[in-house]
């Protein structure tokens, strides 16, 4: 069984952000939401869940994860999580696990989603699950501890054992963060930088580099998006021989040359080369 569970919000209530409403960052959230059902639906998944603006709170999230959770009960099953928004660090809490002593965050619309939080799911997870956060510091909004090294320059990397006990999951993750720890995602009016490189290797790949109308706009925006980077064209993709989950966050992330964001790949659990290998969203 294939589940999606796609969230994302557009703006942010001021009264849980100090007077923030987060700004026009994050506006074309519901552009990136599309782009993901998009993808479920071309590989033909069984239930795609939408949280968005004021539905996306932290209750809302982890009650449909953990509902989810419970209808995926093998390594045959898959979950496909997908945030679209702002993303955070506070100093870190209680139990301490932090490296950088900070723990990342997901804006939701009535407030931070910290990783402590989303860690109560780890027990739950006998499923494979691939996780894809367009949002800034994303490189760990989902464990404890952060990577010592460099991890988005090269990859696939494992993530270290829990920092506690009650992370642990006998399920498989294969995680993708639009911006590393301490690092911006970028967005516009189509859409977040990352979703956007993602559904541009997307198209490429499906129509075998000719993308149709919509993905040519999306390229040449992206191309000419600010003064310090962009996206190759549709004719310089070397797209792969198999979109496979590995070499779909290689090629997006090889494609983008976005000052301040680094996006970033990692593993978490005993994740297996077939997994790595399959084609991506199976």
């Amino acid at each position: 069984m294939k589940v999606a569970l796609l969230m994302g919000t557009q703006y942010l209530d001021p009264a849980a952000y100090g007077g923030w409403d987060g700004g026009a960052a994050c506006a074309a959230a519901d552009r990136d939401i599309d782009m993901r059902k998009r993808w479920a639906q071309d590989r033909g998944f069984d239930r795609i869940e939408v949280l968005i603006n004021e539905q996306f709170t932290p209750a809302n999230a982890l009650t449909a994860g953990k509902d989810l959770l419970a209808m995926l009960p093998t390594l045959d099953d898959l979950l496909y999580v997908a945030f679209s928004t702002h993303g955070g660090q506070e100093p870190d809490r209680y139990p301490f696990d932090e490296i950088d002593h900070l723990d990342e965050t997901i804006c939701t619309f009535s407030g931070p989603l910290l990783d402590d939080r989303v860690a109560e799911l780890w027990p739950l997870v006998r499923c494979r699950v691939h996780w894809d956060s367009d949002t800034c510091n994303a490189g760990t909004p989902y464990r404890g501890r952060p990577p010592r090294a460099p991890w988005h320059t090269v990859g696939p990397y494992r993530l270290r054992s829990p920092a506690r006990a009650g992370d642990r999951l006998t399920g498989q993750v294969i995680a993708y963060g639009g911006a590393s720890d301490g690092k911006s995602s970028m967005g516009g009016p189509l859409g977040g930088a990352w979703t956007l490189a993602e559904d541009a290797v997307w198209q490429a790949y499906y129509s075998r580099g000719r993308p149709g109308k919509r993905g040519w706009g999306l390229f040449k925006w992206l191309v000419n998006w600010g003064s310090g980077g962009g996206i190759a064209t549709p004719d310089e993709i070397a797209i792969p021989d198999r979109l496979t989950y590995r070499t779909w966050f290689l090629t997006a992330k090889a494609k983008m040359n976005l000052r301040e964001q680094e996006p970033i790949y990692s593993e978490f659990g005993a994740v297996s080369d077939e997994f790595r290998d399959r084609l991506a969203l199976t």
